[in-house]
């Protein structure tokens, strides 16, 4: 049940991290150029709030596993999450650069990067996490009234769901 939840989570992570970026493809090998994706993506992450989110969820994780390792201290936890932290944010732009420049150019990333350290940006920022919340709760309503709609539709037409 709880590895469901942390699945879960982290699934909503993804999502969020990938909303909304423009595609463009990239495909230069250069190191220099590299080094310089790896630059503007870690800005971009930072400037969007994206890691924040993410390091926000670990301790959210860790609270949900107490329950399955009562006898771990909070001081343990705590330890444990921010080495977590740092060592999840190397990682984080090592995972998601080879994803960004299959399509987000270099140009494009460093304009999304300057748009996120504006006020528009930043107040965008601050709101993303209800955002993607509030979106995924009407998506789920949305979805379900299509489901409904085709159901009233194939039933008008004389099919019937098949029973198990």
């Amino acid at each position: 049940m709880k590895t469901k939840i942390y699945i879960k989570v982290f699934c909503l992570l993804v999502v969020f991290v990938t909303f909304a970026i423009p595609a463009k493809s990239q495909n230069v090998q250069d190191s220099a150029y590299i080094k310089e994706y790896r630059a503007a993506l870690n800005d971009y992450l930072e400037a969007s709030g994206t890691k924040n989110t993410v390091f926000s969820m670990v301790p959210k994780i860790g609270q949900l596993m107490k329950t399955d390792y009562p006898s771990v201290s909070d001081k343990i936890w705590t330890r444990l999450c921010v080495n977590l932290n740092n060592g999840f944010q190397k990682k984080m732009v090592d995972i998601y650069l080879p994803i960004f420049r299959k399509y987000v150019s270099l140009e494009d990333l460093k304009a999304i990067a300057v748009f996120f350290n504006s006020p528009a940006g930043k107040n965008f920022a601050e709101a993303s996490p209800k955002l993607a919340a509030d979106g995924m709760e009407a998506g789920k309503k949305l979805g379900a009234e299509i489901a409904e709609e085709l159901i009233r539709e194939l039933e008008k037409e004389g099919y019937a769901a098949k029973t198990m």
